[in-house]
């Protein structure tokens, strides 16, 4: 069994999907600042909202994006 790759409710889009990677998961857990369960998200949700419809970038995948405003899943 492997470990949880968790990341900060405060780290920015780009910081998560790099965790996503270089981890080589599926999941990342988001905690808050008491390291506390804040949600889940994955590598689809984060495409998801990295790409719209169209194949263009989203307006939401700024690298000023903290999880919180992430689709995370609690």
């Amino acid at each position: 069994m492997g470990i949880a790759i968790t990341a900060k409710s405060t780290a920015n889009f780009s910081d998560v999907l790099s965790k996503l990677f270089i981890y080589d998961v599926g999941t990342i857990f988001i905690v808050d600042e008491n390291n506390h369960l804040a949600g889940v998200t994955s590598r689809k949700d984060m495409l998801k909202l990295s790409r719209n419809a169209d194949g263009q970038k989203s307006s939401n995948s700024t690298s000023d994006d903290t999880c919180t405003e992430c689709n995370i899943h609690i």
